[in-house]
């Protein structure tokens, strides 16, 4: 693991620290194949999204921004190794107790390079997964963006590794929103559908991608509430993230599914693209 923060090589953050004591920041998880990030500008949007959000990111600072990310990019692409993950997060930093900050906002980048990664969704068994006991947490303002506060998905990931299974769904008034570390897809007479980001939820670079690829593979694409029951009548689930890309679902709960095929059209886009 190599650790890098705001361009410097670092092992330790200073406190008072408002990641630590808020979660107020964000952060991106992006696999790196042959010295590539993949999806690395859709990472960088949807960062800078977020962080306008929560009025981290403004004119001011908005430079220093875009130099430090170059900075890290540049050099984990020529010195790093050849597969891993990168992590950036994006922290406000400390100007003050209590939850008011000034602004402009300063903030603190903070870059972990992880020379480990796991197996592609399509070289692993496909996952069993199940509803969780945990239910997402619900913010409109928050709902879409990836910031710290990700209690619900560590709660939901130790009860579904306890039970054995590979992702758990976390249910929103009896509406599926997403899996603890994955969004959620299904297929059904050759439509492409998975859940709204309304209330909650983080929009996964690999969810845009997937939409994106999904108007030219299927006859029609929706985003649309989905239940328990609706993913029961599936012809096919698969969750996606920026680590495994697409890993197609073997059961839920008790229910199995044997047209994993049907994600091959995907599954084969996703892997022209990432490992060419």
């Amino acid at each position: 693991m190599n650790i890098w923060i705001n361009g410097q090589p670092a092992d330790q953050v200073k406190l008072p620290n408002r990641g630590l004591a808020y979660g107020d920041g964000l952060f991106e998880t992006i696999r790196v194949h042959k010295r590539t990030w993949l999806n690395a500008s859709w990472h960088k949007r949807r960062l800078v999204h977020g962080a306008s959000r929560l009025q981290i990111l403004n004119p001011e600072n908005r430079t220093l921004f875009n130099e430090l990310w170059h900075q890290a990019f540049e050099h984990f692409a020529a010195e790093g190794p050849d597969q891993g993950v990168v992590k950036i997060t994006l922290v406000r930093r400390f100007d003050g107790r209590g939850y008011g900050f000034s602004q402009p906002s300063h903030f603190d980048f903070i870059v972990e390079w992880y020379d480990q990664v796991s197996d592609w969704g399509w070289q692993r068994s496909p996952a069993r997964i199940d509803i969780s006991p945990i239910p997402v947490s619900v913010n409109p303002v928050l709902a879409g963006i990836k910031h710290l506060n990700r209690l619900d998905s560590v709660l939901a990931s130790q009860d579904a590794q306890s039970k054995g299974l590979d992702e758990a769904l976390l249910l929103h008034d009896h509406q599926v929103v997403e899996g603890a570390m994955t969004n959620v897809f299904m297929i059904k007479n050759r439509v492409l559908v998975t859940p709204p980001l309304r209330h909650g939820g983080v929009n996964g670079v690999m969810r845009e991608r997937v939409l994106q690829w999904g108007h030219e593979l299927f006859e029609q694409v929706s985003i649309r509430n989905l239940t328990t029951a609706d993913l029961k009548q599936a012809d096919g689930i698969f969750l996606t993230n920026a680590i495994v890309a697409i890993w197609p679902v073997a059961s839920l709960g008790a229910q199995t599914f044997s047209q994993l095929s049907l994600i091959d059209p995907l599954t084969e886009i996703a892997r022209q693209e990432f490992q060419a």
